[in-house]
């Protein structure tokens, strides 16, 4: 993935060039194939570039409109090139490369803010207009790329990387102490309770576009905000038989993983053991099949007693037949393709909680960046998008699922993870989610709990480290928070978003499981394995 930046100084003061510079420069290792910067009157835009597709070779950003009017900074892939093509000629637009960023620049050029409606794909991008004076900046509808912004007294900037953002004047790295309470600490109660803000960041100053969100930057200071899209539950489908069921399904994934095939050279696979991961790589064998030059490449984290571990035994069984394209790290030895040095390289940059699945994704995806994968596939969280009728309440249409009885009863009969559940407590559990008020759920959850309390010492003026002791059921694993080293980076500097966290090593990760995330990914449990824990004192 690409990483894009961009400045809009208030009251028309003219963009200081060494803000956008420094931004940019931040952002570096987004940009193996160049970085660029452009700046006119109260405006500044930066691009870094990662090449992922034959099409991409085309793109040199920041892209003007031929009038000079408009600008765009762009970091995506469009998965709805062929129709956006045929619907932006019968407009009469003059495309003169095969490039994504040219694509929705003309989209831009024909349907204004209202191009959101046209584009699918994972994306995010911004369009300055010269003679509105308007910043206009958009993420895609399920987030699945970043977006950070701020805004001080001066000026509005956006980034794909929330640290960028701290090399500017005024916007502070003072940790966000009341979000952190709450994502770290489950049994935290605030003394005013209030609902969580999804754009909320580690940061106080820093705040996250939220997925399926556009924001229109005016002169005068002003923001406007518009959501263009969130799931809703729509009709439901009947078929006339499973056969038929699965053959609709099959042509909806199928099209989800192809669109994500779309790349220069072979295709990678970060692989599990799971359902998600398994469906993804068997489509994606199915798609490339004959195709030359695109054999699928896996690359996992196996056990070093296969015969203990089911799921590396469910890895082992996938990879049959692969050969020399099968790739992994053994743990908890940490051998194979890379080592518990460069695992420590990975996680203690950051110095604020991650989930070791981060790191350890990040340290694959480094390898398989240096073997030469621009993209590699993986199935995060696509059991859990399946996880009806619960996650449909979860993401914002819990009104409409909740009153769906058969959604709950189907579950229960057919779904592999609640089918040993009753039809009946799985729609009051929907129901709850969906209407229990926020104050009774908060009760609930406490009276639950052997011991709701925790220990986390949130008032230390620069956070040199945060200490604390989770309490009750929740945690059932070994919890890590790592406390910085000598010569590390500042506390909390960074983020811990996966689609952030592993895309530095110079390639691009892709998920065909539609998600809609929370604002920092899973929660930060995470288990330490042996050899991590002996080579970091102290854990």
């Amino acid at each position: 993935m690409s990483a894009i930046a961009g400045i809009l100084w208030f009251d028309g003061a003219p963009a200081e060039q060494d803000c956008i510079e420094a931004l940019v420069g931040r952002m570096a290792s987004y940009g193996p194939h160049g970085q660029s910067c452009w700046s006119a009157g109260p405006v500044a835009l930066g691009h870094c570039q990662l090449r992922t597709t034959s099409e991409a070779a085309d793109e040199h950003l920041p892209l003007t409109s031929r009038d000079g009017r408009y600008c765009l900074v762009w970091d995506g892939r469009l998965d709805n090139r062929e129709q956006l093509l045929g619907d932006l000629r019968s407009r009469g637009a003059l495309l003169q490369t095969r490039s994504d960023a040219e694509l929705v620049l003309e989209s831009f050029l024909a349907w204004g803010q209202a191009c959101t409606n046209h584009l699918l794909g994972d994306f995010a991008f911004a369009v300055w207009d010269a003679h509105e004076q308007q910043l206009f900046c958009v993420r895609d509808h399920t987030g699945a790329r970043p977006l950070y912004w701020t805004r001080t007294h001066r000026f509005f900037a956006f980034a794909t990387d929330d640290g960028a953002l701290l090399t500017l004047p005024g916007v502070s790295a003072r940790p966000y102490a009341a979000g952190m309470a709450h994502w770290l600490a489950p049994g935290y109660v605030p003394a005013e309770p209030s609902p969580v803000d999804v754009s909320r960041t580690w940061y106080e100053d820093l705040r996250l576009f939220e997925a399926g969100q556009s924001i229109l930057v005016h002169p005068d200071r002003s923001l406007q905000f518009d959501k263009f899209w969130q799931p809703e539950t729509g009709a439901e489908n009947r078929y006339a038989s499973d056969a038929k069921c699965q053959e609709a399904f099959l042509e909806v994934f199928g099209a989800a993983v192809r669109a994500r095939l779309r790349t220069a050279g072979p295709v990678a696979m970060l692989m599990s053991g799971g359902l998600d991961t398994a469906g993804v790589a068997a489509m994606a064998r199915r798609e490339l099949r004959g195709i030359a030059g695109k054999e699928l490449h896996a690359y996992s984290v196996i056990s070093d007693q296969p015969e203990d571990c089911v799921e590396t035994r469910c890895i082992l069984s996938m990879a049959e037949g692969m050969g020399g394209r099968f790739h992994s790290i053994s743990v908890p030895s940490m051998t194979g393709i890379a080592g518990i040095d460069e695992l420590l390289e990975e996680a203690w940059p950051r110095s604020h909680p991650e989930d070791n699945d981060i790191w350890l994704q990040a340290l694959l995806i480094r390898v398989a960046a240096r073997a030469g994968h621009r993209v590699v596939l993986h199935g995060t969280f696509g059991d859990l998008t399946n996880w009806s009728p619960r996650r449909t309440s979860h993401t914002g249409c819990g009104r409409v699922s909740g009153a769906k009885p058969g959604e709950s009863r189907a579950a229960s009969q057919h779904h592999n993870m609640l089918r040993d559940r009753s039809a009946r407590g799985l729609w009051l559990e929907n129901f709850g989610v969906a209407f229990v008020p926020p104050a009774l759920k908060l009760l609930a959850k406490l009276m639950r709990r052997s011991d709701p309390g925790c220990v986390a010492w949130l008032d230390q003026p620069r956070f040199p480290a945060i200490h604390w002791l989770p309490c009750g059921p929740h945690f059932g694993r070994t919890s890590f928070v790592p406390a910085p080293r000598a010569g590390a980076a500042s506390a909390f500097e960074g983020t811990a978003l996966p689609d952030v966290r592993t895309h530095r090593a110079g390639a691009r990760r892709r998920s065909p499981w539609c998600r809609y995330p929370g604002p920092l990914g899973r929660p930060p449990g995470c288990r330490i394995f042996p050899a991590l824990a002996a080579a970091v004192p102290g854990t």
